[in-house]
């Protein structure tokens, strides 16, 4: 398509170490200055403790030579364990703010979700279930995808929603509000 045609061959990768897989093998040229960059990769942040305001001179550098971004993952925020932390998304939603233009690749994006059903066989929908605990991806991206939902409690919404004595009222105003019921809900993924 041509936003992704015309990014060039330079990338700068705002992300962990752990996400470089993610460009590896690619006969793009990795650059360590967003000067030298036609476009950004976006996948997150690396430790914890990062904030948007953190990455704000390398998004607003960016920015200011309206490069395009491609974010890996447009989930806001994560819980892990007991703790909540932005992820690609969220800066990618500040890019925006700033004047950027970003392509987003991941939940709530149906090619995503094509993509997956492509690898699997192109399987009867009403065979899968998507997995989650944000209603602005997951369950949106369910929906979008005409498959059912399955509602994690225990995730970014658990204060909201109550872990310990969960209130199905609040999951479907929340539901309600994105556009996106779950079928069921669950406290806990384990296995």
């Amino acid at each position: 398509d041509p936003f992704h045609a015309a990014l060039g061959r330079r990338f700068f990768h705002l992300g962990p170490p752990r996400d470089d897989d993610v460009h590896a093998g690619l006969d793009y040229e990795r650059v360590w200055d967003v000067a030298d960059a036609t476009f950004v990769l976006n996948s997150g942040i690396d430790r914890a403790e990062e904030t948007v305001a953190f990455h704000a001179a390398t998004l607003e550098a960016a920015a200011a030579r309206k490069l395009p971004m491609i974010c890996a993952n447009p989930d806001l925020i994560v819980r892990i364990g007991d703790h909540m932390q932005i992820c690609a998304g969220a800066l990618a939603e500040r890019y925006l703010e700033l004047g950027g233009a970003v392509a987003w690749h991941g939940k709530p994006h149906r090619s995503v979700y094509e993509r997956c059903f492509r690898l699997l066989g192109d399987p009867d929908r009403s065979r899968v279930l998507a997995i989650g605990d944000a209603f602005h991806t997951d369950m949106a991206g369910a929906k979008g995808a005409g498959i059912d939902g399955l509602f994690v409690l225990g995730g970014i919404h658990s204060e909201e929603v109550g872990l310990d004595h969960p209130d199905m009222a609040v999951v479907e105003r929340l539901g309600d509000e994105h556009g996106a019921r779950p079928a069921a809900a669950i406290r806990r993924l384990v296995w």
